[in-house]
């Protein structure tokens, strides 16, 4: 038995060790980016799932190709338009992709969307808006095979701030889709009404994952088949996000970016067809412990009307002592991977100066690493938020445990 196994193994594995031995052959020649590219396509498709999920990803990139309708809406901002698919079931809601709510430079709070109301320009808002800057693959480590995913990483078939699982990457990532089953709500005796929100914050330990997640977060059906306007949200990750200075009132920028985004449903959610008093936020893993932490925010109140928190919960955020220990370790991390560029210490102003690059990197090497030591008793990840400041107080969690609800209808 064990003879034939090793004779169906034998090949596969001679094939693929000679596949990953030639691309580190073919990257040690200086090669232009396009043929880089090209060779990576052309690697990366020698494996199926790989070649399956760049096919299938790839509308992640790209607008709509089969629209049924397309319609206008008015928010704060301006026109924006969206659309319709057209699918053989009746399961389609009306989509608007990429709807920005906020703009943000580094270390800085959250602000409005400058209008383009004046301008009578219609936005299109057809195309998914870029995620956070983060590793382009990590999530797809779980669905393709490591030794492909390692020969994306060496040639990488897309340019760079770009990629398959979350299309376009960007610092000035504050974008949401709205998914709602019609602009207009009536009910059976044709009084209009205001249709129940669902707010989507995705997980990821605050250092990946995005509103797409490769499709996963595509909200279309739940929307229609259940009535409800669901909006699910982008948020900083990562060091541009849940890097804290405490003493220049830098903190939870990630955390105050989800509330930019609740702020933004509350103005606007009435244009399709939802009840800004009628506001549920969900999330899981990093996004229910954003839940929890938006419960006990001050600045939150009054945004949301029911939360759901699914594995994770308000206790996954840094006290003043967890957070100078995770900080020191990053500091030491920071001088042996990122030294070289000349910026010895983790201040606002060498951050600022550091590429994107770099920090995807730095974020890739420390999110799990061994800056996660038992000295406090903690296995959190070093991008949670902070309790330091004054945007949070104290979660009462018998509160919060009637707050939560775990069952339609709202």
């Amino acid at each position: 038995m064990t003879t034939t196994i090793d004779a169906l193994l034998l090949p596969s594995v001679t094939v693929l060790s000679a596949v990953v031995t030639g691309a580190f052959m073919i990257r040690s020649f200086n090669l232009g980016p396009t043929i880089r590219m090209a060779v990576g396509k052309m690697l990366g498709d020698l494996f199926p799932a790989t070649k399956r999920a760049r096919n299938s990803l790839s509308f992640i990139m790209q607008e709509p190709t089969k629209v049924q309708d397309t319609y206008v809406v008015e928010i704060k901002s301006g026109k924006i338009l969206g659309f319709q698919e057209k699918k053989s079931s009746s399961s389609s809601a009306i989509c608007f992709r990429g709807v920005p709510f906020a703009t943000a430079r580094r270390l800085e709070n959250p602000q409005p969307v400058e209008s383009w109301k004046e301008s009578g320009k219609v936005r299109p808002c057809l195309r998914f808006g870029p995620a956070c800057p983060q590793n382009p693959f990590l999530f797809r480590l779980f669905a393709e095979s490591f030794l492909a995913l390692l020969i994306e990483y060496l040639f990488p078939p897309l340019p760079q701030g770009t990629s398959y699982w979350y299309g376009e990457m960007k610092e000035d990532c504050l974008n949401a889709n709205i998914y709602t089953p019609r602009l207009k709500c009536s009910d059976d005796s044709g009084k209009e009404c205001k249709r129940p929100v669902l707010v989507w914050i995705h997980g990821g330990a605050f250092a990946m994952g995005s509103n797409i997640e490769g499709g996963f977060y595509n909200a279309s059906s739940l929307a229609a088949e259940h009535d409800v306007v669901v909006v699910s949200i982008n948020y900083r990750l990562g060091p541009f996000g849940f890097l804290h200075f405490p003493e220049h009132g830098i903190t939870n920028l990630g955390i105050r970016d989800q509330i930019a985004g609740l702020e933004w449903v509350r103005e606007n959610v009435a244009s399709f067809g939802g009840d800004p008093l009628n506001v549920t936020i969900i999330g899981v893993s990093a996004g229910g412990m954003s839940v929890g932490t938006l419960l006990g925010c001050p600045k939150a109140s009054g945004l949301f009307h029911r939360a759901v928190a699914m594995s994770g919960g308000p206790s996954h955020s840094h006290s003043e002592r967890q957070w100078k220990h995770f900080f020191g370790a990053i500091e030491n991390a920071w001088r042996s991977q990122i030294c070289k560029t000349g910026h010895q210490q983790v201040t606002p102003e060498s951050f600022k100066l550091i590429p994107v690059q770099s920090l995807i990197n730095f974020m890739t090497k420390t999110t799990f690493s061994s800056i996660h030591e038992k000295i406090l008793g903690t296995n959190q990840c070093s991008g949670n938020p902070t309790k330091m400041g004054k945007s949070f107080q104290k979660v009462d969690l018998i509160q919060v445990s009637r707050l939560v609800v775990l069952k339609y209808p709202f």
